[in-house]
């Protein structure tokens, strides 16, 4: 199984957060360190392609600046999602331009 390995892209209007390792992506959720960086009420998208999952995250439109940290908990509602019976993961990373 692939390293769990998160990164933060910025893309326009939304943070993509990408990890590695997932073994099943349902019900994963994103809780930011920051509540006002993320638009309150709207969903995160989750996709998958080929080892990556993507978490999609809309910015708020309080934000002055663009984020450059994405810090904060990767919940998941099943503990096999790691395959190591591990329901959440700390995010802590840059976000990449």
């Amino acid at each position: 199984m692939p390293e769990f390995m998160p990164e933060a892209k910025l893309r326009g209007k939304t943070i993509a957060l990408v990890v590695h390792g997932v073994t099943d992506p349902r019900g994963l959720e994103f809780f930011p360190i920051n509540p006002e960086l993320v638009a309150e009420g709207d969903p995160q998208t989750v996709s998958t392609k080929g080892v990556e999952t993507t978490v999609t995250l809309e910015l708020s439109d309080f934000l002055h600046d663009p984020p450059t940290r994405l810090q904060g908990l990767l919940v998941a509602s099943d503990p096999k999602v790691w395959g190591k019976g591990t329901r959440a993961q700390v995010i802590d990373v840059p976000v990449k331009t």
